[in-house]
């Protein structure tokens, strides 16, 4: 998962049934110009809300997470 922000929800529903969104990247690029974001088409199905900024929980080994690394989320499992 990568931030991103909602540039336009309108979904044209005689073009797909699922609701697409176009977003823009927070840390990908482009492929055609490394000086602008990456934007795409998205289904809505696979946006996810942003993170709590911070967390008093304690987490213990075996905990399912989500960790910000390398520019994006990724899902692991806390270890001793």
């Amino acid at each position: 998962w990568f931030p991103a922000h909602v540039l336009d929800s309108n979904s044209n529903p005689l073009r797909n049934r699922k609701r697409r969104l176009l977003v823009e990247y927070e840390t990908l690029v482009s492929d055609d110009d490394s000086s602008k974001p990456l934007t795409e088409e998205i289904e809505a199905s696979l946006l996810r809300p942003a993170p709590p900024e911070e967390s008093d929980e304690g987490f213990e080994e075996h905990d399912v997470v989500d960790a910000f690394h390398v520019e994006g989320w990724w899902r692991g499992v806390v270890m001793s």
